[in-house]
């Protein structure tokens, strides 16, 4: 995600890889007991999503999992795509990111 939920201004052709079938990344792979964030979960969330309603300074990796699900449903606008179950390999990312480079 963008760090103000947009893409930068001009870019109009978004489309966003995820590898699993949901999103969630590392929330959603991992689901052992006890799993928590090692950092105060007000560090582990956007600048556009603030939530004031961690359960705990350290939250469980399902409430993190479910945050980050929520801001995907509520500031996902229906116009970018989400292909899940793919991977990108490191030069197809950086030629995403930095088009200005190809040759």
């Amino acid at each position: 995600m963008y760090g103000n939920g947009a893409p930068p201004r001009g870019v109009t052709d978004v489309t966003i890889y995820e590898k699993g079938d949901a999103v969630g990344g590392t929330w959603r792979e991992n689901t052992y007991p006890g799993l928590a964030c090692d950092v105060p979960s007000r560090f582990y969330q956007y600048t556009f999503a603030p939530n004031p309603d961690w359960s705990h300074v350290f939250s469980p990796g399902a409430e993190i999992r479910d945050y980050f699900t929520k801001v995907a449903h509520d500031k996902g606008d229906g116009l970018h795509p989400v292909r899940h179950r793919r991977s990108c390999t490191p030069n197809a990312v950086a030629t995403m990111a930095f088009p200005y480079l190809q040759r």
